[in-house]
């Protein structure tokens, strides 16, 4: 009962970490433990994407309309997806 006690005190520890998280086995169990991203299967995803998008001709837009109306509009759009992108909300 002591070996079962001191194991899940470690476990615990390293949840919390109070304790390093070498009481793990799994790769994911560690990086949670360590508070660390851990996506092996994102990693691979991320890892085709910039493969595809090396390998594609990307093309620029040309802006047409350059008036103060539209210029209000793009920078207003912009900072909503960046402030979705981050995170903040609206």
């Amino acid at each position: 009962m002591e070996e079962e006690f001191e194991a899940l005190d470690k476990m615990i520890g390293a949840l919390l970490t109070t304790l390093p998280a070498k009481a793990f086995v799994s790769p994911l169990a560690r990086a949670l433990a360590d508070r660390t991203p851990f996506d092996p299967d994102r990693l691979e995803l991320f890892q085709d994407l910039f493969a595809a998008l090396k390998g594609a001709e990307l093309y620029t837009r040309e802006e047409s309309d350059f008036s103060p109306e539209s210029w209000r509009n793009m920078a207003f759009f912009d900072r909503v997806f960046l402030q979705l992108h981050r995170g903040h909300g609206l």
